[in-house]
């Protein structure tokens, strides 16, 4: 039998962010609320797509700068719902 488990990779709070940033970066839907509000998100963030689009991204950029290097690079420990310790 073949091993189907799956492996999961912890990954630092800048890779994680990134990936957010260059994913809402490629979504373009007509319509949508798009909600980065949750307890595990670093920086938070909650507007509409498309005509909030740019401003999302400069605060979730702005939010990024302002977390320490040291901080991003970190693999933080995790309690409820994924909020960072």
């Amino acid at each position: 039998m073949r091993n189907t488990a799956i492996r999961y990779a912890r990954v630092t709070i800048v890779k994680e962010s990134y990936e957010s940033d260059d994913c809402y970066g490629r979504f373009a839907p007509p319509s949508s609320v798009f909600f980065g509000m949750h307890v595990s998100n670093p920086v938070p963030v909650l507007g509409h797509s498309p005509e909030d689009k740019d401003r999302l991204l400069r605060q979730l950029r702005a939010g990024m700068h302002a977390i320490p290097q040291q901080v991003l690079d970190s693999h933080p420990q995790k309690g409820s719902e994924g909020r960072m310790l």
